[in-house]
């Protein structure tokens, strides 16, 4: 019975993963420009390396991916990093895919310009995530988490909303 369940389970993640795929816009041209118009402001391209905190199925990745040299896209399941793997390798070339958590980010310190979550913060425990996305990041790097609904950013136990753009 158990193995049953757990067979189910698979099936349904991966039609998310399809129906995402199929139904969920991708990340918008305009908001990876600026997001990438906003980094500009403090660090000048061409840009290195971009980490996709929770890639699902990879379409924040797909978006970034012309605007960096690298996308390192992590996910903490391997169903959405085969699918990802799958759905978007025969297109971009510089993605990376990883298995890793937001709460952990492997990588090295002051080492990236750009940590983004898109449609997927609701699930991390943001002050873990907020704490290594500023470890990682270089000084004058962005941390972009966007999606249909923003979370209420807190940082150290202190409300940061004032620091949120909403457009």
């Amino acid at each position: 019975m158990a193995l049953k369940s757990m067979l189910n389970l698979k099936q349904v993640s991966q039609n998310i993963l399809q129906n995402n795929t199929k139904f969920r816009p991708g990340t918008p041209p305009q908001l990876v420009k600026k997001i990438t118009d906003y980094l500009g402001e403090s660090l000048s391209p061409p840009y290195e390396t971009a980490l996709d905190m929770g890639c699902g199925s990879g379409r924040s990745a797909t978006g970034l991916a012309p605007h960096f040299r690298d996308v390192v896209a992590f996910d903490n399941r391997d169903d959405s990093l085969n699918f990802a793997k799958k759905s978007n390798n025969s297109a971009n070339f510089n993605i990376i895919y990883r298995k890793g958590s937001a709460e952990n980010i492997q990588c090295l310190d002051n080492s990236v310009p750009l940590v983004c979550a898109g449609q997927c913060a609701h699930w991390f425990s943001l002050p873990q995530f907020y704490s290594e996305a500023e470890r990682v990041l270089m000084p004058g790097g962005t941390l972009a988490v966007y999606g249909y609904l923003l979370p209420s950013p807190h940082y150290q136990d202190k409300p940061i909303s004032h620091c949120v753009e909403k457009r």
